[in-house]
């Protein structure tokens, strides 16, 4: 009698592991060093990604390097091998908000984009006020050039600082402030409007409240709007926004300047007054509309975790 037992069929995990139920499958995830892996979200809020053996060296030794570096910014739970030369990683799933509606999403990113039409407005209407202020208010010579590039100072100045501000105060809030300060200074300008230096002093300042607009636009979008939509939605922003503004800036300010004087204010006022007008009205919609959405803080990419990136 033939005692040898038969070999027993070798078991895949990966194959196992692959025909439990899913929650929701994306196409793959990117590890440093490796090629795309498939990812599979549970149901207990971990997603397993398995990798070949020929990225599982580099990669636990990745792990153990930043384990001991700190812990606590470490998303991989658990790095087990299922075969000799392949390993599994469980990592948790940290986006626990919930998706906002279409129509929520849809709303926020036409209302940023015309919060940066109405500030792009406000940029260059000066360009169009130029054209006769100089003359009206007898200018000294030398002063066109500063005003038209004072806004760049202040602009340049403010980007490190108003994007920490958006992210410590929350981007909703500052880009209504942005929007509400140069409403202002921009109010201000047909009243300084004979004296240069003055005018210099409110174009650093509304080049500096402009410096918040893109950090706090972008830091919304990626608040409010799905991973995959972004790309369709940057794009929006920017046509309604820089776009559209520059457009309506000086096409409608030319006209105003041409045909919208009256014998209550002149053409040349309207051109500023008109845009900060919007700009405030924009503020008003903006804070009743939208509620507070911030990143959470773990979606935020740590500067020592980008070196591995």
């Amino acid at each position: 009698m033939d005692t040898t037992s038969e070999p027993v069929p070798s078991r895949d995990v990966r194959s196992e592991e692959n025909t439990a139920p899913t929650a929701r499958r994306p196409p793959s995830v990117q590890i440093p060093g490796s090629v795309s892996t498939p990812a599979y979200f549970r149901d207990e809020g971990e997603r397993r990604v398995f990798l070949p053996g020929s990225t599982s060296a580099s990669l636990l030794g990745l792990l153990h390097e930043r384990e001991a570096d700190s812990p606590s910014r470490l998303p991989l739970l658990v790095a087990t091998r299922d075969l000799a030369s392949d390993i599994t990683l469980s990592i948790p799933d940290h986006r626990h908000r919930e998706d906002a509606s279409p129509f929520m999403r849809a709303l926020v990113v036409f209302l940023v984009g015309i919060g940066i039409h109405a500030q792009y407005t406000m940029r260059c209407n000066i360009s169009v006020a130029i054209t006769v202020a100089p003359e009206q208010y007898h200018w000294p010579d030398g002063w066109t050039g500063p005003v038209l590039s004072a806004f760049f100072i202040g602009y340049i100045c403010g980007q490190l600082p108003m994007s920490a501000m958006a992210k410590r105060y929350g981007a909703r809030r500052v880009l209504a402030l942005a929007v509400t300060a140069t409403s202002l200074l921009n109010a201000a300008m047909p009243l300084f409007l004979h004296s240069p230096p003055i005018l210099f002093a409110l174009r650093v300042l509304s080049g500096l409240t402009q410096a918040a607009t893109f950090p706090a636009s972008y830091q919304l979008l990626a608040a409010w709007t799905l991973p995959t939509e972004q790309t369709v939605v940057i794009s929006v922003m920017h046509v309604l926004g820089d776009t559209g503004g520059t457009i309506a800036g000086f096409i409608v300010s030319q006209w105003l300047l041409d045909h919208g004087g009256s014998q209550f204010v002149d053409g040349l006022s309207l051109v500023f007054w008109v845009w900060s007008a919007m700009g405030l009205s924009w503020v008003f919609v903006w804070l009743l509309l939208i509620p507070e959405r911030e990143l959470d803080a773990d979606e935020y990419i740590d500067p020592a975790d980008s070196k591995a990136v």
